[in-house]
């Protein structure tokens, strides 16, 4: 196939190709380059957006992927350093004050507290003499579990429930210092 050859087309008919054109045969119909060039480029073009498409889904991916497992790591890490001072002195103002909100809501009805064993005697001067307030050993992380005598209630002020119902919200600023650009 010349550039400047004759081409039958579908017919039998010789085509002369104008100056410059290409003759290409597709399908056994000639085409000239000038009308093939076109419709191949919009092929391209569609076939390249759907690999830029499909790569950038990929990166966002992995992205999301690689930020959730820092964000996994760091609650991790905290939830870790929050069982090691489960039993530390220095929070036992906080543990107190907890408790006497917490009494303050309950009202007078028995109650059962369960704190770490480190701090069940720190804690006693928070009862304000209440007989009706039994303390027990926590079993498990540190913090405060409140429970009505009658179950009908449970406060759960232990630290992993703290950070579990504060990490959604804690989540969201981590992520926003992990990537300060976006």
């Amino acid at each position: 196939e010349s550039p400047r050859g004759l081409i039958p087309d579908a017919g039998g008919e010789p085509v002369r190709p104008g100056v410059g054109d290409w003759v290409v045969v597709e399908d056994g119909l000639p085409l000239t380059l000038k009308r093939l060039v076109p419709r191949r480029n919009v092929v391209l073009r569609a076939a390249a957006a759907r690999a830029l498409d499909v790569t950038r889904r990929e990166a966002a991916r992995r992205h999301l992927e690689a930020r959730a497992a820092a964000l996994e790591r760091i609650r991790n890490r905290t939830a870790e350093r929050l069982d090691a001072r489960a039993g530390d002195p220095a929070l036992l103002p906080l543990l107190r004050r907890d408790l006497s909100r917490a009494l303050e809501y309950a009202g007078d009805g028995p109650l059962t507290v369960e704190a770490s064993r480190g701090m069940l005697d720190g804690l006693r001067g928070a009862l304000g003499g209440r007989p009706e307030v039994t303390l027990m050993p926590l079993e498990g992380p540190g913090g405060l579990v409140l429970r009505a005598a009658d179950g009908a209630w449970t406060v759960d002020a232990t630290f992993g429930g703290r950070l579990r119902r504060a990490w959604p919200g804690l989540a969201i600023e981590l992520a926003r210092r992990l990537e300060p650009d976006r």
